[in-house]
């Protein structure tokens, strides 16, 4: 709004210079014809620079709407993406020390029903107490026999 009071403001200087120019060559010359016709283009001048100072003062409106919009929607955006990233990282630490403790646990389980089927218990008996299938024994069993083929 101060830009177009700042424009209006120059325009009325402007367009008081002029009068004061037309009125100082229409003293040296006569006829008021010329004056007349400059008049006219005068305001026809003034209108279109109101008309475009107002679509260049809506222009920058806009402009700023747009800006202010685009900014929410990236601070949306970078708000999303900090707590994915927070979320991310919260979950390969999670992940990291549960691998740890995964594998760890499965090589006990593993070396639990080798002692189990060393001691001779059935294959029924070690599934039940790890609950494992019948599949999964037969299959730890069939890998001992291929790492170490002599214990057979």
């Amino acid at each position: 709004m101060q830009i177009q009071l700042a424009i209006d403001v120059l325009l009325c200087l402007l367009l008081l210079f002029l009068l004061w120019q037309m009125n100082r060559q229409g003293r040296k010359k006569s006829g008021p014809e010329p004056i007349g016709a400059d008049m006219e283009q005068l305001k026809k001048f003034i209108e279109e620079s109101r008309r475009l100072s107002t679509e260049f003062v809506e222009s920058l409106e806009e402009g700023r709407k747009n800006l202010k919009s685009l900014a929410f929607a990236l601070d949306e955006r970078e708000g999303r993406l900090r707590e994915l990233l927070v979320r991310s990282e919260q979950l390969l630490k999670k992940e990291s020390g549960m691998e740890k403790s995964e594998v760890s646990r499965g090589a006990d389980r593993y070396r639990d029903v080798l002692k189990m089927m060393d001691e001779g218990r059935s294959d029924r008996e070690v599934a039940d107490r790890f609950e494992l299938s019948a599949g999964e024994v037969e299959l730890i069993k069939n890998l001992k026999r291929r790492e170490h083929p002599e214990a057979s």
